[in-house]
């Protein structure tokens, strides 16, 4: 038999519990504005790893909103990167494509490696017309064209998820000639893109980043593991490495790499950056032009 869930706590209430665990809460009225601004539950993912079984000698309420704020600064930098790369797979993915296999090549089965992949792709790109049929073009297209429309129309409406699979549907010979114009592999390509769209899913919905194992495992690729051994592949900060390498300018990624120095050095006073994968020498290593 399962067991019964808990019961719902007031404010005060979560107040005297945290205060029962050894957390500091000097100002107790903001402690409860904060608690009904962010919610308890969503504020535990940055007090968890303070708890030893009672929150570490002192631990204060405003270090977990420091966390908290650090996190959503993150995100958003994260989220910016991310919007620009997926705008531009989606263009290059839409051109290179239809210009191999025509206007609608994308409905037709033969193009891609699993059918059943394919019908599901079919499927949600039905599924994201309906659900946008009150944009124009959707419209359009629904009206004059029995709901069917090219790529990169397509690509409007489809999510940075349902491409990242579209990718991985390819005939191998596609994704390699993809891969090659976007200068990478394509083996690594396709878990790239996965993964960047499980992180822009995350910062989308505003998700934790901070003490997260990511999923899935970063591919970096065997040379890289054995020339920084530092990098574990499941953590924000081996995202990050990849966002790095998908920018083609490198003064890009000097503007990310100082934005997030920036921040972080914003925030040490409060943060654990192995919580986010990050090496002790990752500011030598977020420079180094042979791993990024």
């Amino acid at each position: 038999m399962s067991k019964d869930l808990k019961k719902p706590t007031t404010y005060d209430q979560q107040i005297t519990k945290l205060k029962s665990k050894g957390l500091n809460i000097p100002d107790e009225a903001a402690a409860v504005q904060t608690l009904q601004e962010l919610n308890y539950y969503r504020l535990s993912g940055y007090w968890y790893q303070l708890l030893q079984p009672k929150f570490k000698d002192g631990t204060t309420f405003t270090l977990i909103q420091s966390l908290h704020e650090f996190d959503m600064e993150l995100r958003h930098i994260l989220m910016y990167e991310l919007e620009k790369l997926e705008l531009f797979f989606r263009t290059q993915l839409a051109y290179l494509f239809s210009h191999k296999h025509g206007t609608d090549g994308h409905y037709q089965q033969e193009n891609f490696r699993r059918p059943s992949y394919h019908e599901a792709f079919v499927n949600e790109l039905s599924i994201a017309m309906h659900r946008n049929k009150d944009m124009p073009f959707v419209a359009h297209h629904r009206n004059n064209y029995d709901g069917r429309m090219p790529l990169w129309r397509a690509v409007e409406v489809l999510s940075f998820t349902a491409l990242s699979k579209f990718y991985s549907n390819l005939l191998i010979s596609d994704q390699r000639d993809f891969a090659l114009q976007m200068g990478f592999n394509a083996t690594y390509l396709t878990n790239w893109l996965h993964a960047l769209s499980v992180l822009r899913n995350i910062c989308a919905h505003y998700g934790r980043l901070y003490n997260r194992t990511m999923s899935p495992p970063i591919n970096l690729g065997p040379r890289t593991l054995r020339n920084y051994p530092q990098i574990e592949q499941n953590t924000l900060f081996a995202y990050i490495v990849v966002l790095l390498r998908c920018q083609r300018q490198q003064s890009k990624k000097n503007t990310i790499v100082n934005t997030l120095a920036n921040l972080i050095n914003q925030y040490a006073a409060s943060l654990y950056l192995r919580l986010l994968g990050f090496p002790a020498d990752w500011p030598t290593l977020l420079c180094d032009s042979k791993l990024i």
